[in-house]
């Protein structure tokens, strides 16, 4: 008997831990669609860009031998000139397709592939801390297609 009530809690403890990764699963991909794909690329509030990625978020883009390090404002800054210079908004929504997102405790990594339409643009890598209770962007990485 004391064997299954031992194997039971570790069951129940392994179904909340489950649970709770989950969760925070679902938690990160929202954000993830409200902050980056709906804000950035299908021309949404940047103000959602802003609450869902920290204010120390750096993209690091490869340029041959080199990587460019860009800030989260410096980044919404080129992105609000762009809408400025070419405001109409393209007929295909993108969409991410969510390939993994590991998360330990307060920390995540999430794999996704951005398309719009039929077209794969990006498979972007975010890392990602729990913050206050809430999920933020950290940082990227990409591979454009």
């Amino acid at each position: 008997m004391r064997n299954f009530k031992n194997v039971a809690i570790i069951c129940l403890c392994l179904f909340t831990l489950t649970n709770l990764n989950a969760n925070d699963k679902e938690e990160i991909k929202t954000l993830i669609n409200e902050a980056y794909v709906n804000a950035i690329h299908n021309f949404g509030d940047l103000d959602k860009a802003r609450y869902g990625f920290m204010p120390e978020f750096a993209m690091f883009i490869q340029r041959g031998d080199m990587i460019d390090v860009i800030k989260l404002e410096d980044w919404l800054q080129r992105i609000e000139t762009s809408r400025e210079n070419n405001p109409s908004v393209p007929d295909a929504k993108a969409a991410a397709e969510f390939l993994q997102i590991f998360v330990v405790e307060d920390s995540a990594m999430v794999i996704l592939e951005l398309y719009r339409g039929e077209q794969k643009m990006f498979t972007d890598y975010f890392n990602l801390y729990k913050v206050n209770g809430e999920w933020k962007i950290i940082a990227k990485t990409f591979y454009r297609h």
